[in-house]
């Protein structure tokens, strides 16, 4: 291996003495032979050599002086050089400096020298680090060499003290040699003992890969075997109605979900009691036909997510970055909004004069947007801060914002609103990959205020906004979401599923409904099925709950007859009405799902459908420049181009980070949410995200008309809000 890189250029410095020394041909000479490289030398000194020693240094070594006559008559040191070129028939002449003494020789590379060394070698660590143990090795036994050759003169009165000296130096520099050779042997064993650990965890590695595939395809199919032999034994499940179909004690007046071509505005919704009210919700720029089907299939590349995750295990899922494939034509805040698909919940609950049946449904509504993750295993795409999301269904009254508050960790705030109710709560979720199962599980809470009249409340109940019309109170009911564990992956046979409990409290009247969720079984036992129960402020269970997240959730009076036959696919009729009495103990219906188009893209409902509509002249020019309709890359993701997608987000996640680093440098002022202020809930006393507000109005609505009314974008701008996006490119602009 040669010691010195060849193209650098390396330094041979000399001090020169007047008599005894070292001569260049002992050092130079020998190091030119060996490196073979070109060398320069440099010679410094405080006195004017005679002409005929320049002269002979002049002729062979090209001369270049870099002196300055004013130091030198300062006496202060300037240093002349001599290129020694490989075209030199002598190895560039050093042969004539036989004669020439020297103090000392010392071989070293300028820092610039040096760094670009080991720039050169960047690529090959191990050989670097072997270079330097060498370089050091050849430094020291060429130190040894000077001193061995330091000498001292004849009749000189210091000789002895001289003498004593040179012993000194000699067993000082073998004790440094002694060292530094002892570390460069320990350094090269520890190298050796840190080669065989990391191929060691390599070979570690490669077994736990190869057996947790083993693990994981046996166990799929032990389980599809088990489907198999379930499946021909038939459905154990009970039938109470070994004597028919149980039928609703009352008539429905509507039902709770929606039906098909109950299109008309606010019809079957809100009775007389919120009829005067004043509407929250802008109507301009927002009567639009929502589209019902989205051009798109789910075929895109082919990338294995085994080789994305297979380093991950037991990290949090938002710090791993996804390749844009493994995404769905939607936001985390666009996901975030589902939870109001089945709004009609909460309306039946501000329509009933029941506190424990409002509970009801309540819990209702809190369990209900399970239902849109059948099937829905792609990632949303994660929200640049800032990012906002806005929604209003005129069908349904009400509207909808959400902003990302927060990147790390990643907060989602959101509000939504209607005559009859608030929702509001923030996403913060704990995500982690387990080896088999992705685990998902929120820390965030959400809260629901049901805005009633004032006779059903009670003396602790705070007044009502004068938006919602008549003398109305509010009722505040808060949840925690459940654990979401998506499995099976691996093998192409996804499963999601939720479990664990859902307390949903009445904070007025202290009233609280359990939903528990059960974990699915081997055999698909347990699937999908909710168990619960309404119990009130002196702990007596008032209703019993039964159901499953993807069909229904069905309630009777507990203590009823009904209450020993009530099972998750107990078929009841209709709905319940609104205020009706249970005291015939009857079941009725919370909340029973809508029917999802089958051959969806990414399993997307179409209520998901609806979300990511951007109309370039009813909807675009209004929009929030954050709205993550606006995005490239998920417009382009959704237009099926997803090179171009992929690309398109690398570039948006490296804005983001150009202005968080902006932001730490002080160039940038620090980021504050537009639209949301983080408060402390007074019953909960968890962090709460509340919409800013001009008047009672929410300031997202207000500066949202006033760009209305200006014409829309090019003609207003909206006030205090962040560039976020990269441009657009024209090849996905939403046509």
């Amino acid at each position: 291996m040669r010691l010195f890189h060849p193209l650098l250029p390396w330094y041979i410095t000399v001090v020169q003495s007047h008599e005894n020394g070292v001569t260049i041909h002992d050092v130079v000479w020998q190091m030119c032979v060996q490196l073979e490289v070109p060398i320069q030398a440099r010679h410094w000194y405080n006195e004017e050599l005679d002409a005929a020693t320049l002269d002979k240094m002049n002729r062979q070594f090209q001369l270049r002086t870099a002196g300055n006559p004013e130091e030198e008559a300062r006496g202060v040191k300037r240093d002349t050089e001599w290129a020694v070129g490989d075209e030199d028939e002598e190895v560039g002449g050093v042969t004539g400096w036989c004669g020439v003494r020297w103090d000392l020789c010392i071989v070293m590379c300028t820092c610039c020298s040096f760094f670009f060394l080991v720039c050169a070698l960047a690529d090959n660590l191990q050989a670097a680090f072997e270079l330097h143990g060498n370089a050091t090795a050849a430094q020291m036994e060429l130190t040894g060499q000077l001193l061995a050759n330091l000498g001292c003169e004849e009749g000189s009165a210091e000789r002895d003290r001289d003498r004593e000296l040179k012993g000194a130096l000699r067993e000082s520099f073998a004790v440094v040699q002694g060292l530094v050779n002892e570390y460069v042997g320990m350094v090269r064993e520890r190298e050796a003992w840190w080669r065989r650990q990391l191929e060691r965890e390599r070979r570690r590695q490669r077994v736990w890969e190869e057996s947790l595939a083993t693990v994981v395809r046996e166990g799929e199919t032990l389980e599809k075997e088990l489907r198999v032999r379930s499946r021909r034994r038939g459905s154990r499940f009970f039938d109470a109605g070994e004597g028919g179909r149980m039928a609703a004690a009352v008539a429905p007046r509507g039902g709770v979900v929606q039906e098909e071509g109950e299109e008309e505005e606010g019809k079957g919704y809100f009775p007389d009691d919120t009829q005067g009210a004043k509407r929250p919700i802008a109507d301009p720029g927002h009567r639009h036909t929502l589209r019902m089907h989205l051009e798109l299939t789910a075929e895109r590349p082919n990338t294995s997510l085994w080789s994305v995750l297979k380093h991950s295990i037991g990290k949090d899922l938002t710090k791993i970055s996804f390749p844009v494939f493994f995404n769905e034509p939607t936001s985390m805040l666009q996901r975030m909004a589902e939870d109001t698909e089945f709004s009609e919940c909460l309306d039946a609950a501000a329509r009933d004069k029941d506190p424990l049946r409002r509970i009801a449904f309540v819990a209702a509504f809190a369990m209900s947007n399970y239902s849109s993750t059948i099937g829905r295993i792609a990632k949303p795409f994660n929200p640049m801060l800032s990012e906002t999301f806005e929604y209003v269904r005129l069908d349904k009254q009400y509207q909808y914002v959400s902003e990302q508050v927060s990147h790390h960790p990643p907060i989602s705030a959101c509000w939504a609103e209607s005559p009859s109710w608030h929702y509001y709560g923030e996403v913060d979720a704990q995500n982690k990959f387990m080896g088999k199962s992705f685990e998902i599980r929120p820390t965030g809470v959400a809260h629901a205020e049901l805005l009633i009249p004032a006779e059903r409340g009670g003396d602790g109940y705070p007044k009502a906004p004068k938006s919602a019309g008549g003398d109305k109170v509010v009722e505040h009911y808060s949840w925690k979401k459940v654990t979401t564990n998506i499995s099976g992956f691996i093998l192409g046979s996804p499963t999601i599923d939720h479990y664990g409990d859902m307390i949903i409290t009445n904070h007025r009247t202290g009233d609280r409904c359990i939903l528990t969720f059960k974990p699915r079984g081997w055999r698909g036992k347990d699937a999908y099925e909710i168990a619960g129960e309404v119990v009130d402020a002196e702990g007596r269970v008032a209703y019993k709950i039964a159901g499953r997240w993807n069909s229904q959730l069905i309630a009777c009076p507990a203590g009823s007859r009904s209450s020993s036959f009530l099972n998750p696919d107990l078929e009841v009729d209709g709905a319940a009405s609104p205020g009706a009495s249970s005291s015939a103990g009857a079941p009725f219906v919370l909340w029973r799902n809508s029917e999802k188009r089958a051959g969806s893209a990414f399993n997307l409902t179409p209520f998901a459908i609806t979300l990511n509509d951007c109309p370039p002249d009813t909807l675009r020019p209004y929009l929030c420049p954050t709205d993550c309709r606006l995005r490239p890359d998920q417009r382009a993701f959704e237009m099926g181009r997803w090179e171009l997608a992929n690309e398109l987000k690398n570039r948006q996640e490296e804005k983001q980070r150009a202005m968080r680093r902006a932001r730490q440098e002080g160039r940038s002022a620090p980021h504050r949410p537009r639209w949301f202020r983080a408060e402390t809930d007074g019953d909960t006393g968890a962090r709460v995200w509340t919409p800013s507000r001009v008047d009672e109005a929410l300031e997202y609505w207000v500066e949202r008309e006033r760009v209305y009314r200006a014409g829309g974008a090019g003609k207003a701008t909206w006030k205090e809000v962040d560039d976020i996006f990269i441009e657009t490119p024209d090849s996905v602009l939403y046509k």
